[in-house]
């Protein structure tokens, strides 16, 4: 159950309970009752006939809630530009770690590029030297070549014709 008031908010159980609102400065304003059965019932209060005090009172209370609430606006905003100089630090930080990153990276990426390709030029040498000292055994010793072809032919064949 809940009861508006003004601006003062009232929310209750089914419970029976009387409240009684105070102004600023403990001046009742209204009783609230509210009965088991959900029903509210407002009483109000007979008001003082008004008074310049009053009145006064009641400006000096606005006039209170209003720097009030300035004041906390102010809060806000300030709260507000910490956090986003902050979310600032944090992007410029990121931005700055992401850089690093691809800088290292890239010199990463170089450094295996320039590994492989060395690994490769090492290994087509090789393989160039291999040949030419193949060609050259093939051209002193031609009858070796060609019976260890055969021979390399033939049990080829071997294996291949047994799986059959």
């Amino acid at each position: 159950m809940a009861c508006i008031c003004g601006s003062v908010v009232f929310i209750m159980s089914h419970q029976e309970r009387t409240f009684q609102t105070q102004a600023p400065y403990n001046k009742p304003i209204t009783i609230l009752q509210i009965m088991e059965n959900e029903e509210i019932k407002e009483t109000p209060v007979p008001a003082p006939a008004p008074t310049a005090d009053a009145c006064d009172r009641l400006n000096a209370a606005r006039k209170y809630a209003c720097e009030q609430y300035e004041k906390l606006r102010r809060a806000a905003a300030e709260q507000m530009e910490q956090v986003r100089g902050y979310a600032d630090q944090a992007r410029t930080q990121i931005n700055e770690g992401w850089g690093k990153a691809r800088v290292q990276m890239n010199e990463g990426w170089d450094k295996a590029r320039t590994q492989v390709n060395e690994g490769w030029d090492k290994t087509c040498e090789a393989a160039k030297e291999y040949h030419k000292a193949g060609e050259a055994y093939v051209k002193e010793n031609p009858t070796g070549s060609i019976l260890g072809a055969l021979g390399v032919g033939v049990l080829i064949g071997l294996l291949l014709g047994s799986r059959r």
